[in-house]
């Protein structure tokens, strides 16, 4: 045991994190146990796909709770809005306590932020030259194969 006493093991729940759309509002906890003494502070961060920061909601705490072996338990509870979250990232548990930090990391994805693949418009060009080529050829065998109307006959 450190000097400062015994840091939290760490577990986030449900993990992995389901696919979430934008705008779904996720229930994620955070359950540090096993640390002595108190206090112990839970926190949440979020590192977008891109690397940046960005702001959450704030999160409940639960009371702190004593096990048989005298350690500590707590859980914080954050109803995470997808909304902002542009396509997802690293959701991180954080415990800050005096025998140490600790962090526990969940990955986190909103679908339906992202842009099309190359082969996604690879595949879109190839279909509209297809169409166009189905409709060309609809089109000449209904007016001739000249393109020109046919001909009248006199009388």
């Amino acid at each position: 045991m450190r000097s400062g006493g015994e840091p939290p093991s760490l577990s986030i729940s449900p993990s992995p994190l389901p696919l979430a759309a934008p705008g779904q509002v996720l229930s994620v906890r955070c359950e540090a146990s096993g640390f002595t003494p108190l206090p112990l502070e839970l926190s949440w961060e979020f590192l977008g796909a891109d690397g940046a920061p960005a702001a959450l909601g704030e999160a409940s705490l639960s009371g702190h709770r004593e096990a048989w072996d005298g350690t500590y338990s707590q859980s914080s509870l954050l109803q995470l809005d997808t909304s902002a979250l542009g396509r997802g990232g690293g959701l991180v548990c954080v415990a800050r306590h005096r025998g140490g930090t600790r962090r526990s990391k969940v990955a986190l994805e909103v679908i339906g932020f992202s842009a099309p693949s190359i082969q996604d418009s690879m595949a879109m060009v190839g279909m509209a030259l297809l169409l166009y080529g189905i409709i060309t050829l609809a089109f000449r065998n209904i007016t001739g194969s000249d393109g020109a109307r046919p001909k009248e006959k006199d009388q």
